[in-house]
Order: structure tokens, then C-alpha cells, then sequence
């Protein structure tokens, strides 16, 4: 029996955090995900208007939390969808993919940017040398 080793640590994170996702997308589903980037856009644009139209910019942050409430409670009349059988089914299908996609973009940047940052020597410290990670499914898909 095979030992665990940092890379099959690194890959068991990495598994969690992509199934996490995938089932938050999934209940979530596709329809909401995108009224929840929607949300925090107009959020951002609103705080940034009101802060600016008062003249007291540290006030974006209050208005920020009070638009995105509200949004966020206006969003929420889009979960109608999940009551159409087939659109719903779909609608929370492409979420998982949409959930997929997200974790797959979080590992590629965040890992490419430390890949880039952190040096070699730090990497080997840790544990995950460049054996280790052709060793790995996933790590070697993000690390080079």
C-alpha cells in the first residue's frame, strides 16, 4: 500500500474544492450564478455613483452592503426558474458546469500566479518537487 504523500495531499484538496463547486453550482444553478455577478457589478456601480453624488467617497463601502442586499433580494426572484421542469434540470446542470469552470479558473490563476512567485527551492521545502507533480493528476495541470 502506497504512502501519502504531499502530491496525493495536494490532490485530495484540490478534489474537495472542485466537487465543493461543482455542488454548490449545481444547487445554485446557472441562472443565479450569473445574477450573483450581476449583483456585484451594479453593487459596485451604484456605491460608486451615490459616494461619488454625495462627495463623500469612504461612504461607497455602506452603500456597497446596502445595493447588494437589496439586489441580492431582487435575484433571488430568479430561483423561480428551478419550478420549469426541464429549464430547471438544465438550469442547474449548467450551473455544475458553471461551477466546474470557476474552481478550474480560481486553480489556473491562483496557482499559476504562486507557480510564478514562489521559487523552486520554497516548492521542494513543501514538498511538491517537479517528480512529485508529474506524479499528480490535477497539480500538474496548474503547476509547470
Amino acid at each position: 500500500m502506497e504512502s501519502l504523500t504531499v502530491g496525493n495531499i495536494w490532490e485530495i484538496v484540490l478534489a474537495v474544492f472542485f466537487l465543493v463547486l461543482i455542488i454548490r453550482g449545481y444547487c445554485t444553478g446557472l441562472v443565479l450564478q450569473v445574477a450573483h455577478l450581476a449583483v456585484l457589478f451594479a453593487s459596485v456601480v451604484v456605491s460608486k455613483v451615490l459616494a461619488n453624488m454625495v462627495g463623500i467617497p469612504p461612504l461607497s463601502v455602506v452603500f456597497f452592503v446596502v445595493a447588494l442586499v437589496v439586489f441580492w433580494q431582487v435575484a433571488k426572484l430568479i430561483k423561480i426558474v428551478d419550478l420549469i421542469p426541464i429549464v430547471g434540470t438544465l438550469d442547474k446542470l449548467c450551473g455544475a458546469l458553471a461551477g466546474f469552470c470557476i474552481a478550474y479558473l480560481i486553480c489556473y490563476f491562483l496557482l499559476g500566479f504562486l507557480d510564478d512567485v514562489i521559487a523552486q527551492r520554497v516548492w521542494n521545502d513543501w514538498g511538491l518537487t517537479k517528480k512529485m507533480v508529474k506524479e499528480t493528476y490535477l497539480l500538474q495541470l496548474f503547476l509547470r
